[in-house]
């Protein structure tokens, strides 16, 4: 039946006969469509640019190592590495090469002005090794590079104007040389490499150019070498030994993931995109009912002469399959196009900032490709139609007689299946309800990965459950909204009839009610999520020193310390104060855990750190911090000795108590056998610290502070962990929070080569900076589809008064004014606006604090509480906002049921 012509033909009839129906109907189809396509233009957005931005900055490689305790690789160890991919895998590529930083001027001639750009990584290696490192060959690398040319990628051309055949003068701390384009190359894996975040762009010159610029001597020795896998299947965590050698790996591919994945906040992308999915589809839903029911007496007409339900169901399944395809087409459409306009607005707010502080980020550009687009509208419209099947069954499961008087009302009475279905639902609703309530209030749930599925179903369903109450509630406010009411100079019987019709229609206003809910509840967790984050990143409120200092630089042999000691002397007027450190790390029997040692001298003295605890028989912190300097008998532990239970203590540690430190001895220990105990010191606690390693450094975990020769004396029975390959740490103290002073001190250390220098303060705030953007993107995302799922219920109140109108004939005839219809249609929209935007907001908040409730069991007991406030003055503006616009949307349908006169609505019924 539902091939034939006849039914395809009396479908496009009813299509254009009744026009201002399907434009209403269309408009419905195409807002879901449009809400559904911008958030996967969202998501796909995201997701895609980290991985061009991982695929531009390294494509195949995904390690870099580094000589272990000597500054170069030398000939037979890169000979080795040679004869490992000739003899045992191939699938692995090397690259030794050097480096150093350059900036890069292009002069001027007549039809262009000079530029400049500073801060460009100038690469020199072997052209064959480079043409086999990526398998792909995306760079045609040439067979040699001539001491006068320079290779430069599409990034740095299009900064500079460059064209091949432009000479450009590039210039380091050792010296300058004017070198010409040889050719412009697409910045995609080792054309967009990066030592670091701070450099800007990426050129490649011959060997002996890029060695002497960098100072380096040419014997053939290299200091790093990139290591690349052309086979997918590789995991970049897996790092490939050699037994032959020994090196320091650093996981580049894995350090980029873990980036990506940071800002690919993928949950919130598809809770938003659920929630634009979820009303979408309450949309159309509700539209094609609308449409079924005013079709009931056509079809009881046609039910009469013979049709059976399956006929029907055919019929309005057709109708509605072509209103879905056009609105699925139009959808699409428009929501790229707007989705575009978007993405450049919400995640380019900070672009600007995010460049001047680090050109490591990772920017979001629009995606969305033919494919995807194709998929997306095949999606849509099958997910249309699987609604309209729903609405067509309904259409066809009619009766004869109500159908033919008009009356889409008449239902037939619930089945005892039906009302044990409903009842069931409701049960479960009020059971996962109080589930959500004890979560909230009484009992934290267990943040592992089952506990935190029923958690989020359990806050889900008292969203859909608290909803349906209010909606079956409704009526008990019907005195306290008069008394409101009465003061806009709402009429009292308009707001009677406006509270029946909610409960009379409960499904429709039920779904209506959950678009409101399901929008809010997401603004109202992603804006306090959001904020939430951004207290725990915050870099004023959280530490982003050092020991007290604002910068660092690493070093693993004492030429490396000597070459960052020689650069510090050449641009000292910066800095305040240095000192080089060498903790080592030693293990105790009380912690079971490694802790590194630093002795407490003057620079550190100077530092003013804030301890956790203190003796009492100090005035000050930094009275402690004196007596460990002067007294052996004083020990400042870390924060996670605080509490503790020792072997001879009853109560937890406590600034004051006297403990004695067994250091135990290092390395592999036969399984079943204990540590012994090579040295015992008894101290008294002077302090404790919390971890001033804050992630950034591990040769300072568990930093226990002592006396300098005490330091010494343990120094006999420390030991590194195999991942800390650093000697030693030399410490700078400056205005660390001056962004510009920060970033001139990272250049002119680059420029003196030294490429360990770090300001946690600097790449903490690029950070923050990220991730605020993330996060106001996305809220702007369900801001906006909110305000588009707006455009949705006039449709939807427009089609709802058109129903009524024998209801509103009715009571034009009994006299009732055109002003009490038109409030109540008003008070009825308004109504059910406000219980959903309610309901989204109460539990949006109660999920909001149960994930505050979350963070906090998971931070440290010494770590200060969350004290993110609400965001209750935004979410009041959005509330406000949302509810000023459905006031401002119902108006139109209100005004629109006044135009029925009662004759013509009287006369349309007897016929």
């Amino acid at each position: 039946m539902i091939f034939s012509r006849l039914v395809w033909k009396m479908a496009a009839s009813h299509l254009t006969r009744h026009w201002r129906q399907t434009l209403l109907t269309l408009v419905a189809g195409v807002i879901g469509a449009l809400l559904i396509t911008v958030s996967v233009v969202n998501y796909e957005s995201v997701k895609r640019s980290g991985q061009d931005w991982l695929e531009q900055r390294l494509g195949a490689i995904s390690w870099k190592v580094t000589p272990d305790q000597q500054p170069a690789f030398n000939p037979d160890q890169l000979k080795v590495m040679d004869q490992y991919t000739e003899q045992f895998n191939h699938d692995y590529r090397f690259l030794p090469y050097v480096t150093t930083e350059v900036s890069v001027v292009r002069s001027q001639d007549q039809q262009r002005e000079a530029s400049a750009l500073s801060q460009v990584l100038l690469m020199g290696f072997s052209m064959q090794a480079a043409a086999k490192l990526e398998g792909d060959a995306s760079v045609q690398w040439p067979a040699e590079l001539a001491d006068n040319e320079v290779i430069v990628n599409s990034g740095l051309a299009g900064q500079l104007k460059l064209m091949e055949g432009d000479v450009v003068e590039v210039t380091s701390s050792r010296g300058s040389r004017k070198l010409q384009v040889r050719m412009i190359v697409e910045e995609r894996g080792l054309a967009g490499y990066r030592e670091s975040g701070t450099q800007t762009a990426t050129i490649f010159g011959a060997e002996s150019v890029v060695r002497e610029l960098a100072g380096l001597e040419s014997d053939g020795h290299y200091p790093a070498v990139l290591i690349a896998s052309i086979d997918p299947q590789t995991s970049p965590q897996a790092m490939l030994m050699i037994p032959e050698l020994s090196w320091q790996p650093q996981y580049l591919k894995v350090e980029a993931q873990q980036k990506i994945g940071k800002m690919n906040f993928t949950y919130l992308i598809g809770l938003i995109s659920l929630a634009a999915i979820v009303t979408s589809l309450l949309f159309m839903r509700q539209v094609l009912l609308m449409i079924a029911d005013s079709r009931t007496e056509i079809y009881g007409t046609l039910r009469a002469i013979g049709l059976s339900r399956r006929h029907i169901f055919s019929m309005f399944l057709v109708e509605a399959s072509l209103l879905s395809l056009l609105s699925a087409l139009a959808g699409v459409l428009l929501g790229a196009a707007a989705s575009y306009g978007l993405i450049h607005w919400l995640y380019g707010s900070f672009a600007e900032v995010l460049q001047r502080l680090t050109s490591d980020h990772i920017p979001v550009r629009p995606h969305f490709t033919v494919d995807t687009a194709v998929w997306l509208l095949a999606l849509i419209w099958l997910v249309l139609l699987l609604t309209a099947a729903a609405a067509a069954r309904k259409a066809s499961n009619l009766q004869i007689v109500a159908a033919l008087r008009g009356d889409s009302s008449v239902k037939s009475d619930a089945t005892f299946g039906r009302k044990l279905l409903v009842t069931g639902l409701v049960l479960f609703g009020l059971l996962v309800m109080g589930k959500h309530v004890r979560d909230v209030f009484i009992t934290t749930p267990d943040p592992d990965n089952s506990g935190i599925l029923l958690t989020a179903v359990a806050w889900l369903g008292a969203c859909f459950t608290l909803l349906f109450l209010l909606i079956c509630f409704l009526h008990v406010l019907e005195k306290p909204l008069h008394r409101l009411l009465r003061l806009l100079g709402v009429p009292k019987l308009s707001l009677l009839l406006a509270v029946k019709y909610p409960r009379r229609q409960l499904g429709r206003t039920y779904t209506t009610g959950l678009l409101f809910a399901l929008v809010m509840l997401t603004i109202t967790f992603t804006t306090s999520l959001n904020q939430l984050l951004d207290e725990m990143r915050d870099v004023e409120r959280n530490e982003q020193t050092i020991i007290g200092f604002g910068g660092y630089a690493t070093y693993q042999t004492d030429e490396e310390r000597r070459s960052i000691e020689q650069a510090a002397v050449l641009i000292q007027e910066h800095l305040e104060d240095q000192v080089v450190i060498e903790p080592f790390m030693i293990q105790s029997r009380e912690s079971n855990l490694a802790q590194a040692i630093v002795p407490v001298t003057k620079p550190i003295l100077q530092s003013g750190i804030e301890l956790l605890g203190r003796d009492s028989e100090f005035s000050s912190d930094q009275a402690a911090w004196e007596r460990v300097a002067n007294d052996q008998q004083y020990i400042i532990l870390p924060h996670f000795y605080m509490g503790r239970n020792i072997e001879g203590q009853a109560e937890g540690l406590k600034a004051g108590d006297t403990i004695t430190l067994h250091v135990l001895e290092s390395g592999l220990i036969e399984e079943g056998k204990q540590r012994q105990v090579m040295l015992e010191k008894a101290f008294v606690i002077a302090g404790f610290t919390p971890d001033q390693a804050k992630n950034t450094l591990i040769d300072l975990y568990g930093a226990t502070y002592v006396h300098p020769e005490i330091a010494q004396e343990l120094k006999a029975y420390g030991f590194k962990w195999p991942n800390q390959s650093n000697k030693g740490i030399v410490l700078f103290r400056f205005d660390y929070k001056n962004i510009k002073l920060s970033q001139q001190l990272e250049e002119q250390f680059l420029l003196h080569q030294v490429h360990t220098f770090k300001v946690p303060y600097l790449s903490n705030s690029a950070e923050q900076l990220m991730y605020r953007q993330m996060g106001n993107g996305f809220i702007g995302f369900t801001i906006l589809s909110a305000f588009i799922g707006l455009l949705g219920l006039a449709v939807i109140q427009f089609r709802a008064i058109r129903e009524r109108s024998k209801e509103v004939a009715m009571m034009r005839c009994i006299g009732v004014s055109d002003r009490i219809i038109y409030y109540m249609f008003l008070t009825e929209g308004v109504m059910i606006s406000a219980v959903g935007l309610a309901a989204g907001w109460l539990i949006g908040s109660t999920g909001a604090h149960l994930i505050k409730r979350l963070f906090q069991v998971s931070r440290e007991s010494f770590q200060e509480s969350l004290t993110s406030g609400y965001p209750f003055a935004f979410l009041s503006v959005v509330f406000a906002a949302l509810l000023l616009a459905a006031i401002g949307l119902n108006t139109a349908p209100a005004r629109a049921a006044l135009a029925f006169k009662a004759a013509d609505a009287l006369r349309k019924e007897a016929h």
